[in-house]
C-alpha cells in the first residue's frame, strides 16, 4: 500500500475497517484485502469508534479521535497523488461534516461516495446543515447505492451519476445442506445484532404457533437484555442463544438450519447476512425495508407493515410450502448478484 508513493493513483479510498463489525466496515474490509498490494489504488484506514455500541454516542475522547483522523487524512492526502477520491458517506449530520472536514484538501477531485444505507434521505429531510454540506461535498461526485430503490430514492437528493453495486460476502463458504423433507422439527435461524427494534420479540414469540419450531439466535445484544433473556426463559427446549458468530460458527449455524429469519423494524440497507443465508441455500423471511425485497426475491417471504409473530408464522408455511425452490433460487440470487468477484470487478470499474 505504501509502495509507489509518488505514483498518480487512479483512487485514494478512505475505509473504515473493523472493529467493530457492522455492514459498511465488513464491505470496507473485502476492499481493503482485494485492493491494497493494487498499486493503482492508494488505502487509507481509519477507525471511528471501538465497539457497535458507541456507534452515534458523542464524548470528547470520540471528538479528539475524530481531529486526530482528520488530520491524519489530510496529510495523506496531501502527500498522496491521486484522480478520484473514495469515501463510504455518513448518514448523520455531525458525521457528513467530519467527512467534509477529512476530505476539505481533495473536495476539487472527483468523488465516489458510497452510500451503505436509506437513514440519509431522512437526514436530509430533517436538517438544514445536512443538506448544505452534502450540496458541498455533491459537486464532482458520483454515488454508488445497494439497490435500484435505493437509486429511486438518492434521485431526490442529487442529479450525478448514482451506479448500483449490490453488496457481497467475503469467500464463499462450503455446504452440505439437505434439502428439508421432514416438518417435525424446524430449525430457525437469526444471526445479526439483537434489540427489540430487531424484531427478536416477535420472533421469539412465533414458537408459540408451531411446537416443531426451534430458534438459534446469534448475535450482539445491544438493548433490553434483561427482557431478552427473560423472552428465551420462557422457551428453554425450543429456543437457544448462542452469543456473537465468527466465521466459523456462521458456518455451522448456516448448514444446521432451514429458514433464516430477520424480522426487522430498523431501517436496514442491504444486510449482509441475507448474503450468507442465500448462498446457503437458506429461504428467507425479511421485513420490507432498504433493499430487502430485492435481495430476497424468489427465494423468500416479505413481512409488509406491521407484523406480529403470527405473520413470521404464515411466512414460515409459505416456506415449507415452496422449499424446495426457493432453496434452489436462493443460491442462485447469490451466484448472479452477490458473489466478491461480481462486487469488486462493478466497483473498480467506477474507481478507474
Amino acid at each position: 500500500m505504501e509502495g509507489g508513493i509518488n505514483k498518480i493513483k487512479k483512487c485514494f479510498l478512505i475505509l473504515e475497517l473493523p472493529p467493530p463489525v457492522h455492514g459498511m466496515t465488513y464491505i470496507n474490509e473485502i476492499i481493503n484485502n482485494d485492493l491494497e498490494n493494487d498499486d493503482n489504488y492508494f488505502i487509507h484506514p481509519i477507525s471511528l469508534t471501538k465497539s457497535i455500541k458507541e456507534t452515534g454516542k458523542r464524548n470528547i475522547r470520540k471528538l479528539i479521535r475524530n481531529i486526530f483522523i482528520i488530520g491524519n487524512a489530510w496529510k495523506a492526502l496531501l502527500q498522496v497523488p491521486s484522480k478520484k477520491v473514495y469515501l463510504p458517506l455518513t448518514h448523520s449530520t455531525i458525521g457528513i461534516i467530519r467527512d467534509c472536514l477529512i476530505l476539505l484538501p481533495a473536495l476539487y477531485k472527483k468523488k465516489v461516495f458510497h452510500i451503505h444505507g436509506f437513514t440519509i434521505i431522512k437526514s436530509w429531510e430533517k436538517s438544514i446543515l445536512f443538506r448544505l454540506i452534502f450540496k458541498i461535498l455533491n459537486k464532482n461526485a458520483e454515488f454508488i447505492v445497494l439497490c435500484n430503490e435505493h437509486q429511486n430514492q438518492l434521485k431526490r437528493l442529487t442529479h450525478s451519476a448514482i451506479h448500483i453495486i449490490p453488496n457481497c460476502i467475503n469467500e464463499p463458504k462450503s455446504y452440505n445442506r439437505t434439502i428439508k423433507s421432514s416438518l417435525s422439527s424446524i430449525k430457525l435461524l437469526y444471526i445479526s445484532n439483537i434489540s427489540k427494534n430487531k424484531g427478536v420479540f416477535e420472533l421469539i414469540n412465533t414458537l408459540t404457533t408451531n411446537k416443531n419450531l426451534h430458534i438459534t439466535i446469534a448475535g450482539n445484544i445491544m438493548d433490553h437484555e434483561k427482557q431478552f433473556f427473560k423472552a428465551l426463559k420462557k422457551y428453554p427446549k425450543q429456543c437457544h442463544y448462542v452469543g456473537f458468530a465468527d466465521e466459523q460458527k456462521k458456518q455451522i449455524l448456516l448448514n444446521t438450519h432451514d429458514i433464516f429469519v430477520l424480522p426487522s423494524m430498523l431501517e436496514e440497507g442491504a444486510p449482509v447476512c441475507l448474503i450468507e443465508a442465500m448462498q446457503a441455500g437458506l429461504p428467507i423471511i425479511a421485513t420490507n425495508k432498504g433493499c430487502i425485497p430485492d435481495m430476497i426475491s424468489g427465494c423468500g417471504y416479505i413481512l409488509e407493515g406491521s407484523f406480529g409473530h403470527n405473520k413470521i408464522a404464515e411466512g414460515i408455511n409459505y416456506i415449507l410450502d415452496n422449499y424446495t425452490k426457493l432453496s434452489k433460487n436462493a443460491i442462485n440470487n447469490y451466484n448472479t448478484y452477490f458473489t466478491k468477484k461480481i462486487f469488486i470487478n462493478n466497483l473498480t470499474t467506477i474507481l478507474e
